[in-house]
């Protein structure tokens, strides 16, 4: 990192005000970059874009309304995390690492994700019924840990951003869910299946989910060849007895 970039960014952060608990947004420019370490990021409401490259090493991002990965920026997330209640807009590269990127309450009701994004861990967290629209055609990756949770009877509400157009949800294979009181529309889910043990409160059209059926029933998994085989040996057997007796 060359040294100037950092005092360049630095010196847009004490432009912008950026105290504890104060609002600031954070703008990294093209060819600019930052490295946050172990560093405490609060942002009170402001945006987080970049356009250059924000290394967030185990440092911690929240208080942020929206994130923008501009085209040609990077975050290199590392084991860090990011805490947001609003939009994530991603036409850049995210560098997952082992990092947390959590979506949470906040001034928002609803709030989209954008681009398609490779998570390591991801949480979208809701106590209030929150909306978490993702763009048409879009895939969101997640190869460790993804948690979405809402209230029973306040279901969080996962959807495509346009009515019957699918995007994607990819956990996987190794990868872990925890899942509870969500209603999911025109969301399929391309990888594992998820929230197999739930119901789809109030949503559709979420192939992948719930068993893998639109509407949150379980559907019974297809028999193996070798099971069909030893149940047709077995009625063979029982049609030959009932013939000789």
């Amino acid at each position: 990192m060359q040294w100037w970039t950092s005092v360049a960014c630095a010196a847009t952060l004490l432009a912008l005000g950026w105290t504890s608990g104060a609002r600031a947004d954070v703008n990294i420019p093209a060819g600019a970059s930052w490295e946050l370490g172990a560093a405490h990021l609060q942002l009170g409401g402001g945006n987080l874009v970049v356009g250059g490259r924000l290394a967030l090493g185990s440092g911690l991002g929240e208080g942020i309304a929206a994130v923008d990965i501009l085209a040609g920026g990077r975050i290199e997330a590392a084991s860090g995390t990011l805490r947001l209640f609003g939009p994530w807009r991603n036409q850049g590269n995210f560098d997952a690492g082992f990092s947390l990127v959590e979506f949470i309450d906040g001034a928002l009701t609803s709030a989209d994700v954008s681009g398609s994004t490779r998570f390591h861990d991801a949480a979208w967290n809701s106590s209030s019924g929150k909306t978490w629209r993702f763009a048409v055609g879009s895939t969101q990756t997640f190869a460790g840990q993804l948690d979405i949770h809402g209230l029973p009877g306040t279901p969080i509400r996962i959807s495509s951003d346009a009515l019957g157009q699918p995007a994607y949800y990819d956990l996987l294979p190794g990868g872990a869910q925890s899942i509870s009181d969500v209603s999911v529309t025109d969301v399929h889910a391309i990888g594992q299946h998820l929230a197999p043990t739930q119901q789809n409160q109030g949503g559709s059209n979420a192939l992948g989910w719930f068993g893998g059926s639109a509407n949150g029933v379980v559907q019974v998994p297809a028999a193996s060849n070798s099971l069909l085989l030893l149940m047709a040996a077995l009625l063979l057997l029982v049609a030959f007895r009932s013939r000789r007796a």
